[in-house]
């Protein structure tokens, strides 16, 4: 483990202009961080379950069995959670995520048991909308001994909790050493790859501070609506009449950063909009959310001269569906 603290060490107290006075940091605003070990390690430490789903290979990570036994995982997610503490980003453990889930799980049980509501979910998208973490940082790290010579091979990917996509990655090899001047030779491993991470998190706050987070939004209908995509509705509000479908694109065009959003599909029945950009503050400076931010359109659906009524329900953080017909 120590070899691990010095490898952890190097890496976030090499010059990052991400912990220094950035424009995340003079916005009076920090990202959310969120540590957790990567599939890889999951994997090799047997913490990844597999499963068939229907007839493919999908597989669940067992987090709180890697927590409760590998005390090295605690150790390093404890490491780099110091690092961002001390520099005054907000985190989110891991851990007590975990625990927030078991008590919603029971919830949800009596609510399903009395009225028959249910959410699809998978466990990662329970972490990512019971944390609200802005970035995930998943850990990859390999002990390697030759005879009396250690080294660690540790990889950092930074990934976007809205979307899941990958950010940032960083991998450091430590030389095999007999000798504490294995710090020495870690540093010297990383700084060849320091600059280029630290440069593509600067991209993607500044991509994400001008643009606006990347969510999805998903509209379908209820069966037994009285209302589908192709009814025609007035709106003050937006000073618009035609069908709902095209409501809802001008909402977008209005709401999203920038107008930017990509209408995959839209029928009658049922719309797919993706990379819709919602910004990360309201007018009044307060962080927002996808639910926070796509409850405008249900406002604005209620508020036409048919009265839509709609509901809406959250998978993870970036994934929003929108049920017309129904509270």
């Amino acid at each position: 483990m120590k070899i691990l603290y010095s490898l952890l060490f190097f890496i976030f107290s090499s010059y990052n202009p991400i912990f220094s006075q950035g424009d995340s940091a003079r916005k009076g605003k920090r990202p959310t961080i969120m540590v957790k070990p990567s599939n890889i390690w999951l994997n090799k430490n047997k913490y990844l379950n597999s499963f068939d789903n229907q007839g493919q290979i999908a597989f669940v990570p067992d987090y709180e069995k890697a927590l409760n036994e590998s005390l090295e995982l605690k150790l390093a997610i404890s490491a780099i959670n110091n690092l961002y503490s001390e520099r005054s980003y907000p985190l989110k453990s891991l851990e007590q995520v975990l625990k927030s889930i078991k008590i919603d799980e029971a919830e949800i049980q009596v609510l399903a048991s009395k009225s028959g509501f249910s959410v699809e979910e998978n466990l990662i998208d329970k972490i990512r909308r019971t944390a609200n973490a802005d970035i995930e940082l998943d850990l990859t790290w390999v002990l390697n001994q030759s005879g009396p010579q250690k080294n660690v091979t540790l990889i950092i990917e930074a990934l976007d909790a809205y979307t899941g996509k990958s950010i940032a990655s960083v991998t450091g090899i430590g030389r095999p050493s007999f000798s504490s001047d294995i710090q020495i030779l870690l540093k010297e491993s990383i700084l060849a790859n320091i600059d280029n991470f630290n440069s593509q998190l600067q991209r993607y706050f500044d991509d994400l501070l001008q643009n606006g987070r990347e969510t999805v939004l998903k509209v379908s209908v209820f069966g037994d609506s009285e209302f589908d995509l192709e009814s025609v509705v007035k709106s003050s509000d937006l000073s618009f009449q035609g069908e709902i479908g095209e409501l809802i694109e001008k909402w977008l065009d209005v709401n999203t950063v920038n107008g930017q959003y990509s209408t995959s599909t839209i029928t009658d029945r049922s719309a797919f909009f993706e990379q819709v950009r919602i910004p990360l503050f309201n007018k009044d400076g307060l962080l927002i959310d996808s639910r926070r931010f796509y409850r405008g359109i249900l406002e604005t659906l209620q508020k036409t001269d048919k009265n839509v009524t709609a509901k809406l329900i959250t998978r993870g953080l970036g994934e929003v569906r929108i049920i017309l017909g129904s509270k």
